[in-house]
């Protein structure tokens, strides 16, 4: 509400090409939709910050997959919740170093200092090294794509 009734930091404050990235970033480590390839770009452009989806392809190949949520992955919403929520896998991102936590959240706060106390739940997996499990694409028939590479690993799932 303070950001409502004018005391709080304003949507440029909170917009910026970290939070873009931490978007993505956050959209990679939870296998989220390939969807965001098109939405954080056009968040970027109404922000006025120029960020595209070779952007969002940086930011996919090096973040690493902590949470391999449905569809093409193991756990679910419902498995998030249970070991914390979303602040967990902030935390552990924060603590990667795969986002920046000095970005603002509503509050004014910085992400650091909002996530940074989550309780971190017993490791389940762990992280992924290496590249992210999305690809930016580029070729003669295709000026620009992401993909999900579901096909990353041998492991069936249910």
């Amino acid at each position: 509400m303070r950001a409502v009734l004018g005391n709080g930091p304003r949507p440029r404050d909170i917009v910026t090409r970290k939070a873009l990235e931490n978007a993505c970033a956050i959209v990679a480590a939870t296998g989220g939709s390939t969807n965001a390839a098109l939405h954080i770009p056009a968040i970027a452009h109404e922000a006025g910050i120029a960020f595209d989806i070779d952007d969002v392809a940086e930011v996919l190949a090096r973040t690493p997959l902590i949470a391999d949520l449905r569809p093409s992955g193991r756990f679910t919403a419902r498995d998030v919740h249970e070991v914390g929520g979303t602040a967990v896998i902030i935390r552990a991102l924060i603590e990667l170093g795969a986002i920046d936590g000095s970005c603002l959240t509503v509050g004014g706060e910085t992400m650091a200092q909002v996530y940074g106390g989550a309780a971190l739940p017993g490791r389940r997996g762990g992280a992924e090294s290496g590249k992210g499990h999305r690809a930016g694409w580029r070729g003669p028939r295709c000026s620009r794509a992401i993909s999900a590479l579901a096909a990353r690993s041998s492991r069936s799932r249910a």
